[in-house]
């Protein structure tokens, strides 16, 4: 075999470098002592060529320990033909194929980690990223509650699934039952007192008492009453309803269904009744609860500003009884209407209400009739600290027509009973006088 052949196998790379042929006998140019040590010294027979392979072999790559300035080889190695041979050895091409195939294997790894890594912290397969550990599964669980002193669900790191299960599954709404009750007086002067006052009952229910608590008459074609509703979005529950859940709504911006509508049967009675009325539809409650009386004081200063010939104004509301079991509690009469409950204020937290008793026994009067026309409409009267602008008019009434549980229904027809009372109350008087 060929001397130039061996040396183009182990010096692949040194065709750059080729110097002319006339320079074969000229001394090879340094190199390192390692590639010296690498070069064959006889290339004439078979044997050198295994020796110099079998030296590629166990020696480092010739070319790996090339220094960065210009090296050069002997130039006296050509083929027969005088072109030079670019042949690499077999094993050397075996040992790049290798070398190729192990970065593409390298690479493939990084990238299915890095997918597992992603996977593992979405929380894809109840997998956790922990510190420098992957987990899936119960096992891999139990490891982690060991490398880790806490435990791995006091820190909400791994869900279980049962737990998840349950805290995320709609809970069972709680529901209360709706009690139908009679909440009708015995007494129709008994009263429901809040207050520290004790009014004597004896004095206001005499028949003076109750012809001076009737103001004079005005003339039949100016309004008498004014009908308002502080908290016109009170409600009632729909028919048939038997039970009510926490998340139930008493409330209601329709006026079709709310205070409004209750008030529209009260006015319509009084006006059959011969008793004209105003009704104020204002929503004082739709946006702010709290200061809802403020509103409603301004807008009956201005109605009897405008309207002098009103001497009654009727708050109406629903009342909202309940049990301490949570029961909602509906007062109805026997026949079906709701029962009515008339609260009286006072001048206890400092309100200029002077004429409070007389307004009180106004209320008796109505009291009194009602027991005589229906005698479950009314339940006691209830006697407050606040006085619920009751000062504004020379009689002004809070009027709870049913409570919560009971209809809209129902409602409209004690509203339209106790307009009924109220206006033989309110015509009698004028009559008297």
């Amino acid at each position: 075999m060929n001397e130039d052949v061996i040396k183009d196998e182990l010096f692949p790379e040194s065709g750059a470098n080729e110097a002319p042929e006339d320079a074969a006998e000229d001394k090879p140019a340094e190199i390192s002592r390692s590639e010296n040590d690498a070069l064959p010294q006889s290339a004439e027979t078979d044997e050198a060529t295994d020796l110099a392979a079998e030296s590629a072999d166990r020696r480092p790559d010739p070319a790996d320990s090339l220094t960065n300035s210009k090296k050069t080889v002997p130039s006296d190695v050509s083929s027969p033909d005088g072109a030079r041979s670019r042949r690499s050895s077999p094993r050397r091409r075996a040992a790049l194929l290798f070398a190729v195939v192990m970065c593409l294997c390298s690479v493939a790894a990084y990238i299915c980690a890095g997918i597992f890594v992603a996977d593992a912290i979405a929380g894809r397969g109840a997998a956790l990223f922990s510190g420098e550990l992957v987990a899936v599964g119960e096992t891999e669980r139990a490891a982690i509650e060991a490398i880790h002193s806490e435990s791995a669900d006091a820190q909400n790191d791994i869900p279980d699934e049962t737990e998840t299960d349950e805290k995320t599954a709609p809970a069972e709404p709680v529901t209360h039952p709706i009690a139908q009750a009679s909440m009708a007086c015995a007494d129709p002067f008994a009263l429901a007192n809040e207050t520290s006052y004790t009014p004597d009952a004896a004095a206001l229910t005499s028949a003076e008492a109750f012809a001076s608590a009737t103001p004079e008459p005005t003339d039949a074609s100016e309004p008498l009453v004014l009908v308002i509703h502080t908290h016109s979005t009170e409600a009632y529950l729909p028919e048939g309803t038997v039970e009510y859940s926490d998340d139930t709504s008493f409330r209601s911006a329709d006026p079709r269904k709310n205070m409004i509508a209750v008030g529209d049967a009260l006015c319509l009675a009084l006006g059959k009744a011969g008793v004209r009325c105003l009704h104020c539809t204002e929503a004082f409650d739709e946006d702010s609860f709290i200061h809802s009386y403020e509103k409603s004081a301004a807008a009956v200063q201005k109605y009897i500003s405008e309207n002098p010939s009103i001497r009654y104004v009727l708050d109406v509301h629903r009342d909202a009884i309940f049990y301490p079991d949570g029961t909602l509690v509906a007062p109805k009469c026997a026949d079906g209407a709701a029962q009515v409950m008339i609260v009286c204020g006072t001048d206890e937290m400092g309100a200029d209400f002077a004429n409070w008793r007389d307004n009180l026994a106004f209320a008796f009067s109505i009291q009194a009739a009602a027991k005589s026309a229906y005698p479950d409409l009314m339940r006691n009267v209830n006697l407050r600290g606040a006085s619920f602008n009751e000062q504004l008019a020379e009689r002004y009434l809070l009027v709870e027509i049913g409570s919560a549980g009971n209809t809209l229904a129902e409602a409209k027809l004690a509203a339209e009973r106790f307009a009924e009372v109220f206006a033989s109350v309110v015509v009698r008087g004028a009559e008297e006088q």
